[in-house]
């Protein structure tokens, strides 16, 4: 693992989170509207006009980063933290990564790394993870975290002709310090 000057984590053994610049503009729009990916990420389906993206791309984001695959220094991905409470300590994480980064663990790397940074940098004792019913088999691999189901919003969102309930998950921070 890397660390800046500053000893937060910027990097793992297969990648390195990398503030976004606008070269990266064009990898992050195809990606959102990449049709495996539009509907369960957070444009639900639209596919906003470039300037659209580009200008509402920061919007409710704390931080987010592109994910870049070692091995090839190409972008993988995209991790970010969003509609966050610093007064009351807790935060949103999201991603979204490549078909071909899927089921490499460079995903699972990739939000270690992120989530890492986001507990050195913030003050943070809570970070939910939201998604609807039918983004459910994507989320399996959760369970090996120590999360907890938080929440259930029942037929929050419509999709593909019926709606699904929204499920938020929480990473306790105090979960990851005991087992520390």
């Amino acid at each position: 693992m890397t660390f800046e000057s500053d000893g937060i984590l910027t990097s793992g053994r297969r990648i390195i989170l990398e503030p976004i610049t606008i070269e990266h503009y064009e990898f992050l729009y195809d990606l959102f509207i990449d049709e495996d990916i539009n509907f369960h990420w957070r444009l639900a389906g639209l596919v906003p006009p470039k300037r659209t993206f580009q200008r509402t791309l920061w919007d409710a984001v704390l931080c987010q980063f592109v994910v870049l695959n070692r091995n090839d220094m190409k972008p993988a991905g995209l991790v970010q933290s969003y509609k966050a409470d610093l007064h009351l300590g807790h935060a949103y994480v999201g991603g979204a990564f490549i078909r071909a980064a899927q089921r490499t663990g460079i995903p699972i790397e990739g939000f270690r790394v992120f989530i890492d940074y986001l507990l050195s940098t913030w003050s943070l004792r809570k970070l939910y993870f939201e998604y609807p019913g039918y983004n459910e088999p994507q989320f399996a691999s959760l369970s090996r975290l120590p999360i907890v189901k938080e929440a259930s919003l029942v037929d929050y969102g419509y999709f593909n002709g019926r709606y699904w309930d929204w499920t938020i998950f929480t990473l306790d921070v105090k979960h990851i310090q005991e087992r520390e």
